[in-house]
């Protein structure tokens, strides 16, 4: 499982959209958050409420400004290739997600995992995934424990606070170099692996496949 924004791709491309759209103070949202006085969903509700732009729009604010992350596309060939599910667990805009991936895909689509959006006058509205595990804390953890229970070994791959309640239950744990992700794993004492591309991923799928005679 990997997270979208700052990990797959270089940048985070919701913030892109909301410099370029949104009106107002919307980074107070994010200083709330990491304070951990808001959660993100209701940061993502309050930010995009502002943001008045199509669908193209947006996509034409990202187009070439977001880079894949070195070794991504090895991994969903080697994913696709060993038939190992690979899930994209994100609180990014989904066709954003879609319209990026869908560059490299190639037949190869990854399950993406986010919150449907609907753009309104009243600016771009969430539906947020149904919890499908009791406790969870987001989507992103909801689905580690889903495929846990389904007897998946999960290696996850993040950057940020959200990735952290997934990070923790995960088998495998990999942080982005640099991250706010890498610092939580740090302090908590949990252990991972930092990482500035890919290549390490795809050789522990690979070693984990290979352990479980999959």
């Amino acid at each position: 499982m990997c997270d979208f924004d700052n990990t797959i791709v270089s940048v985070d491309t919701g913030v892109l959209i909301l410099s370029k759209f949104a009106e107002g103070n919307w980074r107070f949202y994010d200083e709330l958050y990491n304070r951990g006085e808001m959660h993100v969903e209701e940061v993502l509700r309050h930010q995009f409420s502002t943001v008045r732009a199509t669908k193209s729009s947006m996509i034409r604010a990202i187009e070439g400004s977001a880079p894949f992350t070195p070794g991504f596309e090895q991994l969903l060939q080697t994913c696709s290739q060993k038939r190992i599910p690979l899930l994209v667990v994100s609180y990014g805009l989904d066709f954003c997600i879609k319209h990026i991936l869908g560059k490299i895909s190639q037949g190869r689509d990854p399950q993406i995992h986010a919150p449907r959006t609907r753009l309104t006058k009243n600016g771009v509205r969430f539906t947020f995934p149904r919890r499908r595990t009791e406790g969870s804390v987001n989507l992103k953890d909801d689905m580690v424990k889903c495929y846990k229970q389904r007897g998946y070994k999960v290696v996850y791959v993040g950057d940020g606070t959200s990735d952290f309640p997934a990070v923790k239950i995960a088998d495998v744990r990999y942080a982005m170099r640099g991250s706010r992700l890498a610092k939580l794993c740090d302090r908590s004492g949990l252990q991972f692996s930092k990482i500035a591309n890919f290549d390490l991923v795809s050789d522990e799928v690979q070693s984990l496949q290979a352990a479980l005679g999959r």
